[in-house]
């Protein structure tokens, strides 16, 4: 008499558990894609940031190239750049690039790496500038775990 109540329940739980599990299975999956996707995209992001800093590089390289050779300093081993000339390739802040690496910082971690590029902009042809970028790319790399 009872058998037919032990077998609605056993359909009962049946019916729950695998709704519940139809349901919950698509959850996981799309919270594995989506951070697959988050991970894709600070790839990405690196690689764009690295690849304009070669850019920057290879600005500084020809401006230095095209400098008036009468700035030579025998101290150096570098032709000094024009002020103009360095900030035509250092021009970051028309940069989306840079911009959306400062929107990774912290508001010290920003304020540091805006001082430091005032500060170095002029030295050496901008070198310790590309320097600090770099670094700033490099210690995002690591705490987003990608290297």
């Amino acid at each position: 008499m009872y058998g037919w109540l032990v077998a609605l329940i056993g359909v009962i739980g049946g019916l729950v558990s695998g709704s519940v599990a139809s349901l919950i299975a698509p959850w996981a999956q799309w919270g594995a894609e989506k951070r697959r996707g988050q991970h894709q995209r600070k790839i990405n992001k690196i690689k764009v940031w690295r690849g304009e800093i070669d850019k920057l590089r290879k600005a500084v390289e020809e401006c230095r190239a095209a400098s008036d050779v009468t700035d030579y300093n025998p101290d150096y081993e570098y032709y000094p750049l024009k002020e103009s000339e360095l900030k035509r390739a250092l021009n970051l802040d028309t940069q989306q690039w840079y911009h959306s690496l400062l929107e990774q910082l912290d508001a010290n971690e920003r304020s540091q790496l805006e001082a430091d590029l005032r500060e170095y902009a002029q030295e050496n042809n901008g070198e310790p500038a590309i320097a600090a970028l770099s670094k700033t790319i490099e210690k995002l790399d690591k705490r987003w775990g990608l290297t």
